[in-house]
């Protein structure tokens, strides 16, 4: 479990433009990075165990 200390921190790491912040989430490794989609917009990809999926299937 993530305290709310260790929250505050990635939301803060995060808040910059060429964010990246790797945690432990239970048994998995958590990777957030930001990435640019285009020239004036950016997201976050959610890598969990050196792994991304898309939300579909996250989902399923």
């Amino acid at each position: 479990m993530i305290t709310k200390g260790q929250w505050q921190a990635i939301a803060s790491e995060l808040s910059s433009q060429f964010a990246s912040v790797t945690f432990q989430l239970d048994d998995d490794e958590v990777t957030v990075n930001r990435v640019r989609l285009t020239e004036n917009k950016t997201a976050l990809a959610v890598y969990i165990n050196g792994s991304i999926k898309a939300a579909e299937e996250v989902a399923a």
